[in-house]
């Protein structure tokens, strides 16, 4: 069975002419495993519009835990597959190999750790992860046999221990007994010098060459002058014997246990290949989500039809450089199918030739593009670029005949297209030039009116006036023109709409320095129509723009309008906050003064019913009444209602798709997207997540009329004439937390410092006011910074008694139990 192609429908020569390498080799260099940087370079491009959704799912994911500063763990992987395929064949893996193929399982159990509690926020990640082979047993095997430097433990078996054992005593004797012989004067008579060597693994002495008969051994080598002997004493003999038997027993032993891990990985090969290929896939999928971090790029929604909408476009090779690049709209839709791009040399007519066709590939690749909002393409079944000159002298082709060579080879894409009912996408640059103008300029209108005939969808450049004039009797064709400034006479590379673009080539000719009688004589060889023409484009082109410069002054000033709106709007609600915050102190204060009072009294009433003397009633009769009027003077005055405006929960009756919402632990508006139960999936510009219901608020504050306060005329604190009798005191409260629920626990994760610190302030300062002695702090793990921050800021807290890590239950070391002062 033949495997389907990495790139249907796209020739080599089209992703070698639109420099798509360049985005291939940064998105391998962004990868984080080699597997994942293998499968990078030679990416599968699917023509599948379902497999492309599922590839640009996949980045979102890994784009929104970026997003929230969470990092998967792809560490310790390795390309092991050629060591598991040699095992599969019951080949002996050396110790180093099973030791990178444990520390990869190691990997997929890590990823396998981190996705499990993920699988409602990253369902499509989580599924590649969970589908990570276990292995927990041959992984702990291998582990507790090899070492960190890749050898085989003492105790990888029973046997091995006690051979290794064996072997170092047998050592540690023959040092011993060769250590002695060096002290002995008999012996270091004869010697060349007082040290010992090993020679063919015998512990031999450096005896001199002409007293060699002096001492009784082996002759085991000689040194490179012949001066010296290496000779092992013959009283030596019997244990180095010893120790070679020993030894042999060692590598025999180490072999058996290295055969029988090998056989273990072996069995498992398959499971191990299927898991690197998950790797590669989890590893693309996070490769993607930062290099449209790096661009600044967008998650582009497929069009269902061949409807192209790309706003304020970028080409990403010069976003990649850093190099600051004119964003140009490129729409096509309505019957529109082809753009003729017109205007001078090097005014970036090219370049959007290239920009489409690299952001067909991309989308087809999974990548975000370097777009606008709103920006909608569709997956390209067949994708043919011809840019630059076609000459091969090789081949015996002339500039024309290679153009038309690749030009029949885009026809037969085309034709494969309409076939397929899949869109196909066409880059024609200098269409039939190379030959007499006017036959080019035929030939041109015809192969473009064939291409639109067969369903195509694409741009094309020209100097040809023909074809700048094709639009106007064929609405398929739209103009549209890379801009010039008449001023400067220097391209401004922004495209604009609508009519042709002048060459512009004695404007050009003159800024490089060709001389003017040669430009004069030029322009009097150029027919009066021409002239005319050319005069009436530049015409057009400087009415363009300066339309264009006024629409962006236009487009600035609302922006900035919004802006200054947003500003007001939060300073709004700002003040608003600070003035309940104020209101809340005042009554904070007045609840600790009733406290005060109510503990006066109390000692007050102890103290009566001691001491009924009716001097000392009336006395403290009197002290109450005193701390009444106290505490009437102490109150907060009496509020008139007011109007505010508030963000309202989002109740299951009214989330619904398209509802504006606010994510109050990110600080930001969006839409709802879909509503799984509880589980509600949110737009926040580019960033896509799923957060909990009971965590919504209504997009749009409201206006709400609070009710007007009762009087803060407080009750007499003392109704009976006489005291009561003194009741039992109530059993003591629980002093276990509480179990956590939404209602007392805040969610930071995802905030800046600051931002966390301030959203837990207000939390802890409602929690008091309602009375509550504890609370979660739900941060998470991430990188431990904003762990860290938060329970420092707890130390000096005035709501905080003592806190400590959640239980596993309540969420373990995510979490921190606040104990409220």
């Amino acid at each position: 069975m033949t495997a389907a192609p990495l790139h249907p429908g796209i020739s080599p020569a089209t992703v070698s002419q639109l420099d798509f390498g360049r985005i291939l080799a940064r998105l391998a260099e962004l990868t984080r495993t080699d597997v994942g940087a293998a499968a990078a370079q030679v990416p599968r491009l699917p023509s599948d519009p379902a497999e492309v959704a599922i590839l640009l799912a996949e980045t979102r994911e890994a784009r929104a835990l970026t997003d929230l500063g969470e990092t998967i763990p792809l560490v310790g992987i390795t390309n092991v597959g050629s060591r598991i395929d040699h095992a599969a064949r019951q080949a002996t893996l050396d110790a180093p190999d099973l030791l990178a193929i444990a520390r990869t399982l190691r990997g997929f159990w890590m990823l396998r750790s981190f996705f499990t509690p993920r699988r409602e926020e990253s369902p499509r990640l989580a599924a590649l992860a969970l589908g990570l082979p276990a292995l927990d047993e041959l992984r702990e095997t291998l582990f507790d046999a090899i070492d960190d430097k890749g050898e085989l433990k003492d105790d990888a078996s029973a046997e091995l221990l006690e051979l290794r054992t064996r072997k170092r005593q047998l050592h540690e004797r023959i040092r011993a007994r060769i250590q002695s012989m060096l002290r002995d004067v008999d012996v270091l008579d004869h010697l060349q010098d007082t040290w010992f060597t090993i020679r063919e693994d015998r512990y031999v002495l450096p005896v001199r060459s002409g007293e060699r008969s002096d001492v009784d051994g082996i002759i085991h080598g000689s040194s490179q002058t012949g001066r010296t002997l290496f000779i092992e004493p013959a009283e030596l003999v019997p244990i180095n014997n010893e120790l070679k038997l020993c030894e042999q027993a060692v590598k025999v032993e180490e072999q058996r246990i290295l055969a029988w891990l090998s056989e273990g990985v072996g069995e498992h090969a398959i499971a191990i290949a299927g898991g690197l290929e998950h790797v590669a896939l989890l590893d693309g999928a996070n490769a993607r989500a930062r290099l449209g971090g790096e661009m600044d790029a967008t998650l582009v929604t497929i069009a269902e039809t061949d409807r192209v909408r790309l706003l304020a476009a970028r080409n990403p090779i010069l976003a990649l450089r850093g190099i600051p690049v004119v964003q140009n709209d490129i729409i096509l839709d309505g019957e529109a199918r082809f753009l003729v791009i017109t205007g001078p040399n090097a005014g970036g007519k090219t370049v959007t030739l290239s920009t489409l066709g690299l952001f067909g590939l991309m989308l087809r690749a999974g990548l975000a593009l370097p777009v606008g909002d709103g920006s909608v393409l569709p997956v390209f079944g067949e994708i043919a670029a011809i840019l630059g000159d076609a000459q091969d002298l090789g081949a015996d082709l002339s500039t024309f005949s290679g153009h038309l060579t690749r030009l029949v080879a885009a026809h037969e894409q085309v034709a494969r297209a309409k076939v397929s009912g899949q869109p196909c996408l066409l880059l024609l640059d200098e269409l039939a030039a190379g030959t007499e103008p006017e036959q080019g300029s035929a030939l041109g209108m015809a192969l473009l009116e064939t291409f639109a005939d067969a369903g195509a969808v694409g741009a094309v450049t020209t100097h040809f006036d023909r074809l700048k004039t094709l639009s106007l009797g064929d609405p398929r064709f739209v103009n549209a023109a890379v801009g010039f400034d008449a001023a400067s006479k220097r391209p401004t590379y922004r495209l604009s709409f609508g009519t042709p673009g002048s060459s512009s080539a004695f404007d050009i000719a003159r800024r490089i320095g060709l001389d003017a009688a040669t430009l004069d004589r030029a322009s009097a060889l150029l027919g009066d129509e021409s002239r005319s023409l050319d005069a009436i484009l530049k015409r057009l082109e400087a009415e363009r723009d300066a339309l264009s410069a006024e629409r962006e002054l236009v487009r600035a000033e609302r922006k900035r309008v919004a802006h200054d709106r947003d500003l007001l709007a939060r300073k709004i609600e700002r003040l608003e906050l600070e003035g309940q915050t104020a209101i809340l102190d005042q009554k904070r204060k007045a609840l600790a003064d009733v406290a005060e009072a109510r503990e006066l009294i109390a000692s007050i009433v102890r103290e009566l019913q001691r001491d009924r003397d009716p001097r000392t009633v009336e006395r403290r009769r009197v002290k109450i009444a005193e701390t009444e009027r106290k505490l009437r003077e102490g109150m907060p005055a009496t509020e008139a209602p007011r109007r505010v405006m508030r963000r309202l929960p989002v109740t299951h009756g009214e989330a619904a798709p398209g509802l504006p919402v606010f994510v109050p632990h990110l600080d930001r508006e969006g839409v709802i997207e879909t509503v799984r139960g509880s589980n509600v999936g949110v737009v926040l510009g580019d960033l896509r997540l799923t957060v909990k219901l009971d965590d919504l608020l209504h997009g749009k504050p409201k206006l709400l009329e609070q009710e007007k306060p009762s009087p803060n005329t407080p009750k007499p604190l003392v109704k009976a004439e006489r005291p009561e009798p003194a009741r039992p005191a109530p059993p003591p409260a629980p002093t276990g937390p509480p179990p956590r629920s939404p209602d007392i626990t805040c969610d930071v994760r995802g905030m800046r410092g600051d931002e966390a610190l301030t959203q837990i302030d207000r939390f802890l300062d409602g929690m008091t006011l309602a009375g509550r002695n504890a609370a979660f702090v739900l941060h998470g793990h991430g990188t431990g910074r904003l762990k860290a921050q938060v329970r420092e800021a707890f130390r000096t807290s005035r709501y905080v008694e003592s806190w400590e890590p959640a239980s596993e239950e309540q969420g373990g070391d995510a979490v921190t139990l606040v104990w409220l002062a």
